[in-house]
């Protein structure tokens, strides 16, 4: 269905470029340099599942977010972005009739910095759910995990995280203790 949703972006005449294993060229995209990617303005976070609670991957938080693209979010539903995501911050699917019409406002945006900029007001003048959020998040695992092992004095190697959870959860994990 996301598919669907993409092809039918492109055929209404909004130039998509689009990576991954379905396309075949994974190896093109790691090409890229940050000068490159710092071009978009957008990033279609198109989850895996439509309407599936509360699911939001690195497509929207890393992809999108963390690299100040705009999110345009198809999968969740609408009302669970907003709960997880800061006022303003997304563009969804849903609030389009047609993939045409969402192709259209996307044009528009990117010819226009100020009514693109808009989708940047979150980030210049936080509102209190968006401060709320930023301090949730900053509790978060993986925040977590780095305040860990930056404090630990014993000098230890892992090949990944998932390495790390596995030899150090009982010990890292097992503790209710804040760490600041």
């Amino acid at each position: 269905m996301r598919m669907k949703y993409s092809n039918a972006l492109v055929e209404a005449g909004l130039p998509v470029d689009r990576f991954g294993g379905c396309f075949n060229n994974k190896e093109d995209f790691n090409k890229f340099t940050s000068d490159d990617l710092d071009a978009y303005k957008f990033y279609l976070s198109f989850e895996n599942a439509q309407y599936c609670k509360d699911y939001m991957t690195e497509k929207f938080w890393h992809n999108a977010i963390a690299y100040g693209r705009v999110p345009v979010v198809w999968g969740p539903s609408k009302e669970d972005v907003e709960k997880l995501a800061p006022t303003g911050s997304f563009i969804h699917t849903d609030d389009f009739k047609t993939p045409a019409d969402l192709a259209k406002y996307l044009l528009y945006l990117d010819s226009n910095d100020t009514a693109y900029r808009e989708y940047f007001e979150w980030v210049e003048h936080p509102d209190e759910k968006t401060l709320e959020l930023a301090k949730a998040y900053d509790h978060t695992i993986l925040s977590r995990l780095c305040k860990m092992m930056l404090s630990n004095d014993e000098k230890k190697s892992y090949h990944s995280v998932s390495d790390f959870y596995l030899k150090e959860k009982q010990n890292c994990f097992s503790s209710t203790e804040d760490i600041n």
